[in-house]
């Protein structure tokens, strides 16, 4: 095996190892680092997008868009807050956790509450009051 190869071999154990641990951080940053050593050796490409898509769909990367949106209101900056909120909703959404995308929207209401935006921050409220009862139902069907 080349230089490649045996890096492509310990990302993928280390990859294992994180999975078996349930190291969520430590999966984000192994398939990061495994996009890239694909990506250098480009004629993975195929392997590369499916390492990063996989990177993505995380609830790691939904959790830290959400933080960015808090730390951007508490500084004053609702435009980025809104943003990252968003995104994080997105990606919730993406990965079908409704109790992230309750948690988002939540954000949202605060955020909206806070520059005055009402009706927003009521549809934002009305939202998550939607996910929180399909969320109550599934647990009593259970």
């Amino acid at each position: 095996m080349g230089r490649v190869e045996d890096a492509q071999e310990n990302l993928k154990q280390a990859l294992a190892y994180n999975e078996e641990h349930q190291d969520r951080y430590g999966q984000v940053r192994t398939l990061n680092c495994l996009g890239d050593l694909l990506y250098m050796s480009t004629s993975k490409l195929d392997e590369v997008q499916e390492a990063l898509n996989k990177a993505l769909n995380t609830p790691q990367i939904a959790r830290l868009c959400k933080s960015l949106g808090a730390v951007d209101m508490r500084m004053d900056r609702f435009q980025d807050a809104e943003v990252d909120l968003n995104k994080s909703l997105a990606y919730y959404k993406k990965l079908e956790d409704k109790f992230g995308q309750v948690r988002a929207l939540w954000s949202l209401r605060d955020l909206y509450t806070r520059i005055y935006r009402f009706d927003d921050s009521k549809q934002a409220l009305c939202n998550a009051l939607v996910f929180y009862e399909e969320i109550n139902d599934t647990s009593e069907q259970a």
